[in-house]
């Protein structure tokens, strides 16, 4: 006589809930090498997080500020003033001179002409009261020169014949050139209120 099916049921049931399952080998190597896979994921990652935690902590070196090329008055003068127009050509201002406001020379060339200190003032009221020196016309070292058209407060130009003379007028000074031809009043033009509006620009 068999035993019945649903005791039969009941007994396989049992069975399998109490039997032991034996790994194979290969299936002991696949966990082991899982194991070591997360336990090297773990330290790659805790050494990440330390270096970034040393490298924030690490003070970084700041750049240091590169000094600003300092020039003397004189080089202005020699070096931008001066400057020939065309090369080998020798075209340049027939002569220049950077002055303070209260008529204390700070740079010139060695042409450049005896002026007085009234001459200075004059140019100083002109800037201040724009006009002012159309009537009488601007004097600057004992020649009178026709003033023309310039810009109220910060350029005041003056004709003489074939030649004339620009000044502009910066924080600190009066930037002036003297020019004859072969040279324009254009050319003197830019010359002198290029480095006037640099010198502007550096608070000078």
């Amino acid at each position: 006589m068999g035993i019945p099916s649903e005791a039969r049921d009941i007994w396989e049931n049992a069975r399998r809930k109490n039997s032991v399952v034996i790994p194979s080998p290969v299936e002991d190597h696949k966990v082991s090498i899982a194991k070591e896979c997360v336990q090297e994921g773990v330290r790659a990652g805790l050494k990440a997080a330390v270096i970034a935690c040393v490298a924030s902590a690490v003070p970084t070196k700041k750049k240091k500020k590169k000094k600003k090329n300092t020039m003397s008055w004189q080089q202005y003068v020699d070096e931008h003033l001066m400057c020939e127009i065309d090369d080998g050509q020798q075209q340049h201002l027939t002569s220049a001179a950077i002055i303070g406001h209260d008529g204390t020379v700070w740079a010139q060339s060695d042409a450049f002409p005896q002026f007085t200190p009234a001459e200075i003032t004059g140019i100083m009221n002109d800037f201040a009261e724009p006009g002012s020196l159309a009537p009488t016309g601007l004097f600057l070292g004992g020649v009178k020169y026709m003033v023309i058209q310039g810009e109220s407060g910060a350029v005041i130009r003056g004709k003489k014949g074939p030649g004339g003379v620009t000044v502009k007028k910066t924080n600190l000074a009066l930037i002036i050139g003297i020019y004859d031809e072969p040279l324009t009043p254009g050319q003197c033009n830019i010359i002198v209120e290029k480095l006037g509006d640099y010198l502007i620009e550096q608070a000078l």
